[in-house]
């Protein structure tokens, strides 16, 4: 993905009715761009902007956060924890079930937070420069499934 110094931009529409209790796995590489540029997974993501979603997202440094995104940014939970991204591919798993939402990268769980405001969605994945220049992640194997479908 290709975001050229945008906010964050995305990739979804992965299902007309969208998705409420939904786990969703992916691979990411990143290829290049700013060390504290994030690479996530949305859950619950209205379409065309009209409503709000469920985001989760890492850095290279360490910077892990869950957040509300609608006519703001909400962050739900946050954490510093380096070293937690490796070079090379990573598997970052969202899942969104009832008011829980888990961030997990490489079978490990990162944070979690607790809300209701979103019931259901679209799904997507994404990258963001956030104004620090261009940033590329290769995104391989997105698997979106019912919670509890395979074992953690």
């Amino acid at each position: 993905m290709d975001n050229d110094a945008d906010p964050y931009v995305t990739n979804s529409g992965f299902a007309d009715g969208g998705f409420a209790d939904v786990r969703i796995e992916v691979t990411a590489t990143k290829l290049s761009g700013s060390p504290s540029a994030g690479v996530g997974v949305h859950c619950r993501e209205a379409p065309s902007g009209h409503g709000g979603s469920y985001y989760a997202d890492v850095d290279e440094e360490g910077s892990v956060r869950i957040a509300a995104q609608g006519d703001d940014q909400d962050v739900l939970a946050e954490a510093e924890q380096p070293g937690v991204w490796k070079d090379g591919p990573n598997r970052l798993r969202l899942d969104c079930v009832g008011e829980d939402i888990t961030l997990w990268l490489n079978g490990q769980r990162l944070l979690q937070a607790r809300d209701g405001r979103y019931l259901s969605g679209q799904v997507s994945v994404g990258a963001g420069g956030a104004g620090r220049g261009e940033t590329r992640v290769a995104f391989d194997d997105l698997t979106v499934m019912a919670p509890g479908a395979t074992d953690e």
